[in-house]
């Protein structure tokens, strides 16, 4: 509806211009100083100026330069607050001492009816608008249904009560004609469909109940296109050739009560015209009304009075936009997809057929039932607490370095078996060698370094003769000191596991608390987007998509009339000004995204320029790219 509100602020500023010309502006100007002077409790309610005053009154209640539309229900109000007075003031003989107040009130009087007739005007684009973007929804269920015979036979069954109405009404009312194989036949049966088919199926005899019945829901999508189409070419005439108030020349700036009378009287016709026609539709004719007739004026040559404009303008809000709303609702209601409690009184009989065994059941197995969901809830307690809050605490200590959870050794086991080993070879190199002080530091150094050639040559030689060496011991001492260097060498490779293992201890509790996490994160979103009906700002970006590519696709074609493409585009745009209110407003998103959708809406931007406001749409905004 954005685009209607900036329409209609158009509208109001191109009156407040024609009644800012010198003359209307001067008579204005003084009725309203008339108006200030004057205690309002001191007029009399037979003078000029008590219908001066409820009208400029009541063109401050109806506002119509901000970003909202007063409804019916306020305009009705206004003028059934004006009419109480304008059946006998309407027509006012001023002497010459009143002429300018007259001629302030001409002027005050027309800038009512104006003001009105642009509100009014905004509220049938709604009530249009409001036609159309349902239609799409209808088309998307019957275009579904007819693609799929199990949906095909599901319709047949859903609206089996109505056919079986239908069929007993016929065969009631015939009942003394016919025998009982006649009501039986198929002919008879055929009331179980609407007359088209009934049509149908006499030129085609070998059809059977499921093809008649797609051919209906055929017929039902046929028709609701049909319609969406004629509402968008009315849509897009109303917007580009419906009331208008900035035509005019110089010359016109001296009688502007005059021209804005001839402007309000052609907008009043063409809704008129508009709401007649849409309310006369007969959608069993193979083609639609054309709507540019509905905008077919005839110039007259005398302005319209005031009471003639009021009076129409209020026969429009209380008989022809009511019988135009009935006449859609009787389109939806027969050609639209069936009500909820056709779709689901099937489903909701079973449920009420199955609840009695359903209940016997549980009331007999009460215990085992409760035993299961005590298992089940100790179960998802079990795994939130094992498997997602204790390794989730963990990470956080390990982050916060509380402590090391992965050691496969303590800080000193490699540097106390090394000074061990030591001290194992320099008091082996003691007993058997003469060494100095500066050798057996080098000797250290060597054995810190991993070189026992001392210790290994001494071996050596001791296993040419290893029974003495066993009994003098130094074959034992040298076979021990080497197991020492292995338990040596054993500590040094556990050391550097160890530090591999402290090295990425994150890297292992991320792991093991991702698929517990991406188990949590399925459950959640399965959870809240089928049963509870939680939807982020991401599912809207799905609509945002669909919606955009069938905009693209209407203004890819170009067979469509022109007035049909802006129509079918304002609809659409209007469907993507409303999911991208809910866009987030970081980074200028959603500000952006309505800006390019403004310019979809702008009437004056062709249907070319347009699709390359959508190429750029879709190259620019990441979302419309990817399923985030």
């Amino acid at each position: 509806m954005c685009f209607i509100v900036e329409h209609v602020q158009k509208l109001n500023a191109d009156i407040e211009t024609l009644f800012n010309a010198p003359n209307a502006k001067a008579s204005l100007e003084y009725l309203y100083e008339r108006l200030d002077a004057i205690n309002v409790s001191d007029i009399n309610e037979s003078t000029a100026e008590s219908l001066a005053l409820l009208l400029k009154q009541s063109i401050l209640d109806i506002t119509l330069d901000k970003n909202t539309i007063p409804t019916f229900e306020r305009i009705l109000c206004v003028l059934d607050a004006v009419g109480e007075n304008v059946h006998k003031y309407w027509k006012i003989n001023a002497d010459n001492d009143n002429s300018r107040i007259t001629e302030g009130l001409k002027m005050i009087e027309w800038m009512f009816l104006a003001k009105v007739l642009v509100a009014v005007y905004a509220n049938v684009l709604e009530k249009i608008l409001d036609v159309i973007l349902p239609l799409y929804d209808d088309i998307c269920y019957w275009q579904e249904c007819e693609g799929r015979s199990l949906w095909i036979l599901g319709h047949f069954l859903q609206t089996t009560p109505h056919r079986v109405y239908g069929l007993s009404l016929n065969v009631f009312h015939n009942r003394t004609s016919r025998s009982l194989s006649s009501i039986l036949s198929s002919t008879t049966l055929l009331h179980l469909f609407p007359s088209y088919l009934q049509r149908h199926y006499i030129a085609h005899p070998s059809l059977n109940l499921l093809s008649l019945t797609k051919l209906e829901v055929k017929h039902k999508k046929k028709i609701l296109k049909n319609v969406m189409d004629y509402y968008a070419t009315i849509l897009g005439l109303l917007v580009g050739k419906g009331p208008e108030f900035e035509d005019y020349t110089e010359e016109d700036k001296e009688r502007v009560h005059e021209i804005v009378a001839f402007k309000v009287m052609k907008g009043i016709v063409i809704i008129e015209q508009v709401l007649f026609q849409g309310r006369d539709v007969e959608l069993e004719k193979s083609k639609m009304p054309d709507a540019e007739d509905a905008f077919s004026y005839y110039e007259v040559s005398e302005p319209p009075s005031f009471l003639a404009c009021y009076t129409h303008i209020r026969s429009i809000l209380t008989t022809h936009l009511p019988a135009y709303c009935s006449a859609n609702h009787l389109i939806h209601t027969t050609y639209g997809r069936p009500s909820a409690i056709t779709r689901y009184w099937l489903p909701s009989i079973s449920v009420i057929l199955f609840g009695t065994k359903l209940t016997r059941y549980v009331t007999d197995h009460q215990q085992k039932i409760k035993t299961l969901a005590n298992n089940a809830a100790e179960t998802i307690e079990k795994f939130w607490a094992d498997w997602v809050w204790q390794p989730v605490v963990g990470i956080i200590e390990t982050i916060r370095h509380r402590e090391r959870r992965l050691a496969v050794m303590g800080k000193n086991s490699l540097k106390a078996d090394l000074e061990s080993l030591e001290r194992m070879v320099i008091d082996f190199a003691k007993k058997n060698y003469n060494l100095t002080e500066e050798q057996f530091a080098e000797l250290a150094e060597e054995v810190r370094e991993g070189d026992l050639s001392i210790v290994l040559r001494a071996y050596e030689i001791e296993l040419q003769k290893p029974l003495r060496s066993v009994v003098q011991g130094k074959l034992l001492r040298t076979f021990l000191i080497q197991i020492q260097k292995t338990k040596v060498d054993l500590d040094t490779a556990m050391s550097a596991l160890d530090k591999l293992l402290k090295s990425n201890e994150l890297n292992f509790a991320f792991l093991a608390v991702g698929p517990s996490l991406f188990i949590v994160y399925i459950v959640s979103s399965w959870l809240g987007n089928r049963l509870l009906g939680i939807r982020g700002w991401w599912a809207g970006n799905q609509r945002i998509r669909v919606t955009l590519g069938q905009l693209e696709r209407v203004l890819i074609r170009e067979d469509h009339p022109l007035y049909m493409t802006e129509g079918l585009v304002l609809a659409k745009a209007h469907l993507l000004h409303t999911y991208g209110s809910y866009l987030p407003k970081r980074r200028n998103i959603r500000a952006g995204f309505l800006e390019d959708v403004g310019d979809l809406e702008d009437p004056n931007l062709s249907p070319k320029q347009k699709l390359l406001v959508c190429e750029r749409m879709w190259r620019y905004w990441s979302f419309l790219r990817d399923d985030k």
